[in-house]
């Protein structure tokens, strides 16, 4: 409770534009308000105590309260896994095959046979039924092209992609025959102002 109340008390007298005695400034042996935010950050104080310390402003304020609060804790929480750096060329389905038994992404790897390495997928799920099961590269990327395939678009679908292309560039190269003429037009004016 004490330690609420003191932060509570340093929050008034930063917002109060006073001095806070026992936080060291970057500028000064004090804090001051333009250091609000690096203390606020820092303090990390809870929703209630800064509902009671904080006072509406005069402003449209740009996020609500609540997104305030949401950022604080998505800042203070663990971060999540940055995207794999080692994905290439090797496996271009890694984490895009999804297993048939548990849905979790397929990841893969280069096995090491008797004379040389295959390349496989397979679930790392240890609960799923197909776990560490080894599917090769080839398989999965041939029922993928098959896939792909399968969804071409038929002929009508080309036809109406090509009228509609047809159309906007037809109306794309009006737009510029358009602009070109005022621009000659503009050029035209400005040679017959200029004094000689």
């Amino acid at each position: 409770r004490s330690t609420d109340r003191q932060r509570s008390a340093l929050l008034l007298r930063l917002i109060a534009s006073r001095p806070v005695r026992g936080l060291v400034g970057r500028r000064g042996p004090t804090a001051h308000t333009l250091e609000l935010s690096c203390w606020i950050h820092a303090m990390n104080p809870s929703p209630d105590l800064c509902n009671r310390a904080l006072r509406k402003g005069s402003h449209e304020a740009l996020i609500s309260l609540e997104e305030h609060f949401r950022t604080l804790e998505r800042m203070k929480s663990s971060a999540s896994a940055p995207a794999r750096k080692d994905i290439n060329h090797d496996f271009p389905l890694r984490g895009f095959a999804l297993c048939d038994d548990c849905g979790s992404p397929f990841t893969a790897c280069w096995s090491k046979g008797c004379r040389r390495y295959y390349p496989h997928c397979l679930c790392d799920t240890r609960s799923c039924c197909s776990s560490r099961k080894s599917i090769s590269r080839e398989r999965i990327e041939g029922e993928f092209e098959d896939m792909l395939r399968s969804l071409e678009p038929d002929q009508r679908v080309f036809d109406l992609f090509r009228e509609v292309f047809q159309g906007a560039w037809g109306q794309k190269s009006a737009n510029v025959r358009t602009e070109k003429a005022r621009i000659k037009r503009k050029a035209g004016d400005l040679k017959r102002k200029r004094p000689v």
